[in-house]
């Protein structure tokens, strides 16, 4: 039976080539399918793709982009394609036609776009592609993939220059910050100095809060003072216009005292002139006295000469009781106008003296007008002030209601600052003239003085004038009586010339006294003259004033009039105050608080800015730190069982397709039941048509194993190769088999239907989660499926563990199949045996 199967295939060519097709058909669909998609990408440089260009170059910042020329160039100068640049007419026809199978396009706002990074609307740079997909759908994939991989280089190149502009924006933001910097410190130093101020309101407020009852009470107080102030007013009304009457009267006194002085003075003129005579006199008395001395000495040097000398002296004397005479009455002339003068310098120095009393009395009462006008105008500019304080410090609507109150107290503070200006200007002029009239009496009393020094003096000298006179005279008369006993009275005479001589020298020193005093006598009254001058003059100034102060006075007293008045509205509107300041007062407590926060703020910003400042200071960028913000993402790619390229991932999925093609294409050349001679059993039958399923398993096994090896694929241990082809081939076979022997040409069709069920659930290509659901239930449930993964355990993995499982699934698959085959034969040759027994004849198929 065996042989008979074998002489039956080899016998004619025909069957040799059968056999030998069935047997190189797994091959070659396996060895095609792996070198045609070992590495299809290998050859992307020869798929030709067309470049539009309409890029526009663009120029930012001086800088002239053109990006759409750069980036044709760098595609023209690698090899991922083979790129033609052409025009767009010319790339659209070539894609019609199937030259090309992509187009890429750049459009004309390509270089614009990349430089509106910072604007409000910015725009994305845009690469266009067209695809024919109906001309080669994966051709279109690949073209895909390849535009994004352009796209991710494109926005390296352009995000590596926006890095460049970024870095150099965070430098200049340095050099901002650095003057944000010093804003913020000056910002921190006015915070600091409102948290100063704050503070300083908020206490300010407070004591404002504490005083207003103390302002409440001062304005009480103002009040009184205002009524008073009026009262006192009046009385000044009345006291300036006695006393403008009573300057009137000294004015008069004034000019009579100047009119007296010039009378003293020329009094005094005449005095010095008779003063000026005397002395002439005495110092030719002087000279008739040395002679007379000369001539008692000769008399008594010589007796005999002084008969002679006698009567010399005779007519020296006659002529000394003449002089005598002329100077006895010389000075009692003088004697009673120094006593006239004496009691008039006593008067005139008692009027000056009451002169000098009155002006200062005067000059201190203008002094008091003056101080208490300066007073009033410091009082009303304090009350102005409070009164603006108190309109910025009232609400708008409080202030309302006290705003014609305050109008009217303005008002009759303004008519009292004027009359209080008028009565200081009158009280000015007042204490001038009064100064002028103190000066001018105390100058006047001094004069006085003086005069009523120099004329007791006088007086002292003329009375011992007098007395010289008479001595003079009785010496005359005694010399007059002596020389008649001349001769006889010489010792005598010598005696009375010493003793005159004594008298003279006593008398002359009175006259000294006499000339010194009316000499300071003259200058006395020349001051009271210029004093009465002086005060004449500004006595028109003295009454003047008067007239002033009394005007002033009475502005004053109806401007404190209307003070009194306004002062009332004062006091109901301090009420008010007193209970909004305690408000107030809150807010400046809460300004305060928020003036602290803000310092702190401002410090905490300073800071931050000082740190913003360094840290931009600090970034120094290079080259490598723009391909960082350009591609910060690298991918690091760890490969477990490697698989280097397309044929060797597919590899497993296309040799079981192989072995599964070639195991139903036996079915159509080789017949899995019939027997060429009479089987001797069913057993022998069966064996004799495995024997040839085996040895075509083998022989294609065999194949598979030496195109795996010869096409490249990275197998350590080929004879595993081998083995793992030969267990699924005989399971497709087995399959294949089972379902022909049983089924007939229906088995063949059912045959046909598991292999397609096998090629899309065994996961061979894309992971079975990626199929559809309903064809994942069949994962699992067909050989194929542990093919493949025990061929990708022998190829890839190396994963011994999933071989062996995938093995022994793959075994269990294919003995139920030989079993059932093995079946059909024992139950088809008992059939053949039971029908020869009925018809007598040996059964052999044809």
């Amino acid at each position: 039976m065996f042989k008979s199967e074998w002489k039956n295939i080899l016998s004619t060519p025909k069957g040799i080539a059968a056999i030998l097709a069935i047997m190189v058909l797994p091959i070659v669909y396996t060895g095609l399918f792996l070198w045609a998609f070992w590495d299809p990408y290998s050859n992307l440089n020869a798929l030709p793709v067309a470049i539009v260009n309409d890029d526009v170059a663009y120029s930012f910042e001086g800088e002239t982009l053109h990006l759409g020329d750069d980036l044709v160039e760098k595609l023209m100068e690698s090899e991922t394609f083979h790129f033609e640049e052409v025009s767009s007419e010319q790339a659209q026809a070539g894609l019609n036609k199937g030259d090309y199978y992509l187009i890429i396009e750049i459009p004309q706002t390509f270089s614009k776009h990349a430089t509106t990074l910072l604007d409000d609307h910015p725009q994305k740079l845009t690469i266009n592609y067209i695809a024919n997909e109906g001309q080669n759908f994966l051709g279109g994939q690949i073209g895909e993939t390849a535009v994004n991989k352009i796209r991710d280089e494109v926005n390296e190149q352009v995000a590596r220059t926006y890095a460049e502009q970024l870095f150099n924006a965070i430098v200049q933001l340095g050099d901002g910050v650095e003057e944000a910097t010093n804003g913020a410190v000056e910002l921190n130093d006015g915070a600091l100095t409102v948290v100063n101020g704050a503070t300083d309101l908020k206490g300010y407020l407070q004591q404002l809060a504490s005083s207003t009852v103390t302002l409440a009470e001062g304005t009480l107080t103002l009040q009184d003072g205002a009524k008073k102030a009026a009262d006192g007013a009046v009385s000044l009304v009345s006291g300036l216009t006695e006393l403008m009457i009573g300057s009137s009267q000294l004015q008069d006194g004034v000019i009579d005292a100047s009119t007296g002085a010039a009378s003293l003075n020329d009094g005094v003129t005449t005095y010095t002139n008779g003063v000026s005579e005397v002395a002439a006199g005495y110092n030719t008395l002087q000279q008739k006295q040395q002679q007379f001395h000369d001539g008692v000495q000769t008399i008594a040097d010589s007796t005999t000469a002084l008969q002679d000398g006698a009567t010399q002296v005779v007519d020296g004397v006659a002529q000394v009781a003449t002089g005598a005479t002329d100077l006895s009455a010389g000075a009692a002339e003088a004697s009673t106008g120094v006593a006239q003068l004496a009691d008039g310098a006593a008067n005139l120095q008692a009027g000056a003296t009451n002169l000098a009393q009155g002006a200062s009395g005067v000059a201190a009462g203008a002094t008091d007008v003056t101080t208490s006008a300066v007073q009033v105008q410091d009082g009303l500019v304090a009350l102005q002030q409070q009164i603006a304080q108190l309109e910025a410090a009232l609400p708008p609507a409080q202030y309302g209601t006290l705003a014609a109150t305050v109008e009217q107290l303005v008002a009759g503070s303004k008519a009292v600052a004027q009359g209080a200006s008028q009565l200081q200007t009158g009280a000015s002029t007042v204490a001038q003239g009064a100064q002028h009239v103190t000066d001018g009496a105390t100058e006047l009393a001094a004069g006085a003085a003086k005069a009523a020094d120099g004329v007791n003096e006088l007086a002292t000298s003329a009375s011992s004038l007098a007395e010289g006179a008479a001595t003079v005279q009785t010496g005359a008369a005694s010399l007059a009586d002596g020389t008649a006993r001349l001769a006889t009275g010489t010792e005598e005479l010598a005696a009375n010339a010493m003793q005159l001589t004594a008298s003279y020298t006593d008398a002359f020193n009175g006259l000294q006294q006499v000339v010194q005093n009316s000499n300071t006598l003259a200058s006395g009254a020349n001051d009271l003259a210029a004093g009465l001058a002086t005060m004449s003059s500004k006595m028109g100034e003295f009454v003047n004033g008067v007239v002033s102060a009394k005007t002033g006075a009475t502005d004053l007293t109806s401007g404190l009039t209307d003070l009194a008045s306004g002062t009332t509205e004062l006091v109901n509107g301090t009420s008010e105050l007193t209970s909004k300041s305690g408000d107030l007062a809150q807010g400046g407590a809460d300004l305060a608080s928020g003036a602290a926060k803000l310092a702190e703020g401002t410090t905490t910003f300073s800071d931050e800015l000082t740190t913003a400042k360094e840290e931009a200071g600090s970034i120094n960028p290079t080259d490598n730190t723009y391909d960082m913000m350009a591609s910060p993402v690298e991918v690091s790619k760890t490969v477990y069982n490697e698989v280097p390229n397309y044929g060797t991932g597919f590899a497993p999925y296309f040799i079981s397709l192989g072995l599964a093609v070639g195991g139903l294409l036996i079915a159509q050349i080789y017949d899995y039941v019939k027997a060429y001679r009479r089987p001797t059993s069913g057993t022998a039958w069966f064996v004799s048509k495995m024997s040839v399923l085996l040895l075509i398993t083998l022989a294609q096994s065999a194949f598979v194993t030496i195109v795996v090896i010869a096409i490249g694929v990275d197998v350590e241990h080929p004879w595993l190769i081998f083995g793992l082809s030969t267990l699924a081939s005989m399971a497709f076979i087995s399959i294949v088999q089972m379902l022909v022997t049983w089924l007939g040409d229906v088995g063949k069709f059912m045959a046909l239907v598991v292999l397609i069920i096998q090629l899309v659930t065994s996961a061979g290509t894309f992971p079975i989660e990626l199929i559809p659901s309903a064809l994942q239930k069949f994962y699992g449930a067909l050989p194929m499926t542990y093919s493949v993964e025990a061929f990708r355990a022998v190829i890839s993995t190396g994963d011994m563990t999933v071989l062996a499982n995938s093995a022994l699934i793959i075994t269990l698959f294919t003995l139920p199949c030989i079993v059932l085959t093995y079946v059909y034969f024992i139950v088809k040759f008992k059939q053949l045996q039971k029908h020869e027994q009925t018809i007598g004849e040996t059964f052999v198929e044809a």
